[in-house]
């Protein structure tokens, strides 16, 4: 779901987790990055013991490592690379 303000998200993942979704990925559509881990953090701390990831756009997934805090569940890789391989055929 698209992150705007720690209230916004907190409100739509409880309409998710009240229709029976088991987890919620935030994404920085609109917002920084970091902006995005603070509200991930205040969602985590609303909603204790649920489920939530992050997609931090614009990021490869080694740099977003970096930048995760220990409560992130998951972060979705928006720029992931495939190294190819001749058995693949991908270049």
């Amino acid at each position: 779901m698209r992150a705007v303000s720690s209230e916004q998200a907190t409100r739509n993942a409880q309409t998710a987790f009240d229709r029976g979704a088991d987890g919620v990925f935030l994404i920085n559509h609109h917002i920084g990055m970091r902006d995005s881990l603070d509200i991930h953090v205040q969602v985590a701390v609303e909603r204790p013991g649920r489920w939530i990831g992050v997609n931090l756009l614009g990021l490869r997934p080694h740099d977003t490592s970096r930048m995760l805090n220990d409560g992130v569940r998951a972060f979705v890789p928006a720029r992931a690379v495939i190294e190819g391989r001749p058995e693949t055929g991908l270049p």
